[in-house]
């Protein structure tokens, strides 16, 4: 009887001091490292362009680094900061018109935040992520020199920490509160279990990534979202605290710089929403810190239809054509999109110092989707959630609406583009959250504008491929 023998490869394991990380071939590495172009931004007054070098890609260290997964964001515990933020290895200004290259001279392995421009363009500033916290950094674009404002440590986590004021000298900056504790430890033994309660109203909800999950969670979200709110006089280097700590996710100066619009989260949170829709608090401060105005007390969103929105004040926003005027959005359907009503939204406004009753300013037919603001007017945009109808409507004072455009947002065909904005004031406009947004908001920017007309840009969508384009539109005409 013949017998068959079969050789069977066992595949095992390598030892551990075998297992390390392999690289490509060169060739494919030296395509992978090849430098990436600059990231190209221009200064409020057009006097210096910025160009800074990014790395592609970050090393093993960084991406397995420790990170709390909290509240929809991933915080990095030791620089107070978010895990894996972009930054800027080098910095060059570019002096308009003339093309001189002046180097910013960063800190040694500089990490370096974007920019923050002063609204007269003569000075500038940014953060530098070191490995034990996050610090601010002041510069002269004349010479490129910069320097360090000692004894601040800036916290990060709900956003760009920093901003200047309309007196071009002044730096609204969000730091970790001074003399802090240590964070708190995890409990050994937990006190009780995670109980989540039903109001007994059911309702759809997105689902998130990285949302707390216990106690334990709810201690560090709030322990590392907390900042204190300080002046920061740029020249001499000072610091003066504004109110107290609390978790800020907007900090946003008026357009004169005289109030500050603050949104603060409290508890109790939320199992199941991230921070950007936890209980809120929307208040007006002076330049001192003193609360001069509530604006609005925002539960947390529990109830809201799919499709639909929150009731109450959204969108909450300083107009940028007007000194100190606060605008919100409200919806007049409840907030359910079911609901047939001749108007869904209405926007309304109030004017310092916020002695008077709010007005109504506009209602749209379908939900608010947007607006920017011009010298004198507004462009206002609704959408229809079942018909994809997307209008735009310049709103003037004391004036009829007129319809600018109306199309299929779905359409890319027929986009005429977007009205191209610039900075209303200094830096960016506002100390704001990151990641999303509450909506198609509107209010830190004004339109480039020259009369009545407009500056277009797109992406120039049609059947033969995409043609970007810059177009100059006219408001009274309608013609490009």
């Amino acid at each position: 009887m013949r017998r068959w023998f079969v050789l069977v490869a066992l595949s095992l394991p390598l030892g551990a001091d075998q297992l390390v990380y392999q690289k490509p071939p060169k060739e494919i590495l030296d395509i992978l490292n090849a430098p990436a172009l600059p990231a190209l931004s221009v200064n409020p007054t057009r006097t210096y362009a910025v160009l800074s070098a990014t790395e592609r890609y970050p090393g093993i260290d960084e991406v397995s680094a420790p990170m709390l997964r909290l509240a929809g964001i991933r915080i990095d515990p030791k620089t107070n900061g978010l895990h894996l933020a972009a930054f800027s290895s080098s910095i060059t200004l570019v002096k308009l018109p003339e093309g001189t290259k002046i180097p910013v001279a960063l800190p040694l392995k500089a990490r370096a935040g974007t920019l923050r421009w002063s609204s007269d363009g003569k000075m500038f500033a940014f953060t530098n992520t070191t490995p034990t916290g996050i610090e601010l950094w002041i510069g002269n674009p004349a010479t490129g020199k910069t320097r360090h404002i000692e004894n601040l440590k800036l916290n990060a986590v709900l956003g760009e920490p920093i901003d200047w004021l309309a007196d071009n000298k002044t730096l609204l900056v969000k730091t970790v509160p001074a003399n802090r504790r240590p964070a708190p430890p995890e409990p050994r033994i937990p006190k009780g279990p995670a109980v989540q309660e039903s109001d007994g109203h059911g309702a759809g909800v997105a689902t998130y990534e990285d949302l707390l999950e216990n106690p334990h969670d709810e201690d560090l979200f709030e322990y590392y979202s907390t900042s204190q709110l300080v002046r920061v006089d740029a020249t001499a280097g000072t610091s003066t605290p504004l109110g107290k700590p609390g978790i800020l996710d907007e900090v946003m100066p008026s357009p004169d710089g005289k109030n500050l619009l603050i949104t603060r989260e409290h508890r109790p949170f939320s199992y199941l929403h991230p921070y950007r829709e936890f209980p809120k608090e929307v208040e007006v401060w002076s330049p001192t810190g003193a609360l001069e105005y509530k604006v609005a007390s925002l539960p947390l969103p529990a109830s809201v239809p799919v499709g639909g929105v929150q009731t109450g004040p959204r969108i909450i926003r300083w107009a940028a054509n007007h000194p100190a005027t606060i605008f919100w959005v409200e919806a007049m359907d409840g907030g359910n999109p079911k609901e047939k009503v001749p108007h869904r939204d209405k926007i309304m406004a109030i004017v310092a110092p916020f002695k008077s009753e709010p007005v109504e300013v506009f209602k749209t037919e379908e939900r608010f989707s947007g607006i920017q603001f011009g010298k004198d007017f507004a462009l206002v945009s609704d959408q229809g959630r079942v018909t994809h109808l997307l209008r735009t409507f310049e709103v003037k004072p004391g004036a009829e609406a007129k319809l600018v455009w109306s199309r299929n947002s779905q359409d890319r065909y027929k986009d005429p583009g977007r009205p191209v904005e610039r900075r209303a004031g200094g830096g960016r406009g506002g100390l704001t959250g990151g990641g999303g947004g509450r909506g198609g908001g509107g209010g830190e920017s004004l339109l480039m504008q020259s009369g009545s007309e407009i500056l277009l840009a797109g992406a120039g969508a049609s059947d033969k491929g995409e043609h970007p384009f810059l177009d100059r539109f006219n408001l009274d005409t309608k013609q490009t």
